[in-house]
């Protein structure tokens, strides 16, 4: 009770001494040069770049995907990455490293990353859909760092989409199927990814995420 008395009190200034804490709320995260060690904090994430953090000594400062490799937030898991190409709407960016939401995982890994617009003004926490962004999922196998965007813009006919997904589904053919049948869609791939993750079928894990 104490200890949770003195975080309420190093964390109630940041929210009133500045506009930008505005959103701060209780999380914790870990530096990738202590990945043994998961620390409390205030915690802000600005955009897919910055995470704005006040540890329990008071101190705040602006932290990078190179120097925090997860962090939790809002019941939210969210984790470095990196190393992928966007195209399009976009503007053809190459990330080299940004924070993504992870939405499942096991043995594929499924995340999803917010690009913020160029030209958009940086207002509130980007990473849960206030200002101007664009959501971009995320694949990877689980034993690697390299991804695979998904974007949103492809539809379920297109083949860049059924070419991007094939390898991940190899394991099951009841949605590899489905793929080939133009039946699977982007917007679909947090009910894929989670029925391939725990060996349900594709139905009841639609349903299931749907009831939630």
């Amino acid at each position: 009770m104490r200890s949770t008395l003195l975080f309420l009190s190093l964390v109630a200034p940041l929210a009133s001494r500045a506009q930008v804490f505005k959103n701060v709320e209780v999380g914790s995260y870990v530096l990738s040069t202590t990945p043994q060690v998961r620390q409390q904090g205030g915690l802000f994430l600005r955009n897919s770049e910055q995470l704005v953090v006040r540890d329990l000594a008071g101190k705040t400062a602006t932290l990078t995907p190179q120097q925090v490799s997860s962090f939790r937030l809002d019941n939210k898991q969210f984790v470095s990455t990196g190393g992928f190409q966007l195209r399009g709407g976009f503007g053809d960016a190459y990330v080299s490293q940004a924070f993504a939401e992870q939405v499942d995982s096991g043995q594929v890994v499924l995340l999803r990353y917010r690009s913020v617009a160029s030209n958009a003004p940086s207002r509130g926490n980007l990473g849960y859909g206030q200002g101007s962004a664009g959501s971009v999922y995320l694949l990877r196998q689980a034993t690697t760092l390299v991804v695979t965007p998904i974007q949103a813009s492809w539809t379920k006919g297109n083949r860049q989409f059924q070419a991007a997904l094939r390898p991940y589904l190899a394991s099951r053919p009841d949605l590899l199927q489905l793929l080939e049948a133009r039946q699977l869609a982007p917007e679909q791939l947090p009910q894929v990814i989670h029925a391939l993750n725990h060996n349900l079928p594709y139905q009841a894990a639609a349903n299931g995420a749907a009831a939630k």
